[in-house]
């Protein structure tokens, strides 16, 4: 995706600079987000490929409902739609034993 220079230079400007570098937690740190990160990715596996996609666009690379249309070729609708729809699946197969969830549509 390529970027204006307005609008690149407006990031750039927002971002600013620091002179030490924040430390690197280590992944042994907290055993718990590894074990939630993995759950996670388990449950995104369930969805449907454009209910995972329109949440992995979404969330994790953080982008706007606009922009996730377009790169999925959709309108902003469907986007808001298939994310609700995930976000209720994901929410309802959470508070299932895991036997339990590999069964619901």
């Amino acid at each position: 995706m390529e970027m204006s220079p307005a609008v690149h230079s407006g990031t750039w400007r927002r971002q600013g600079f620091v002179s030490v570098l924040p430390e690197v937690q280590r992944a042994d740190a907290h055993p718990d987000a590894i074990v939630d990160r993995l759950s996670l990715i388990a449950l995104l596996d369930l969805l449907p490929p454009r209910r995972r996609a329109v949440l992995v666009l979404r969330y994790c690379c953080d982008l706007s409902i606009e922009q996730t249309a377009r790169l999925l070729g959709c309108s902003a609708g469907t986007v808001k739609s298939q994310s609700a729809r995930a976000l209720a699946t994901l929410r309802l197969r959470m508070t299932l034993p895991p036997y339990r969830s590999v069964w619901l549509p």
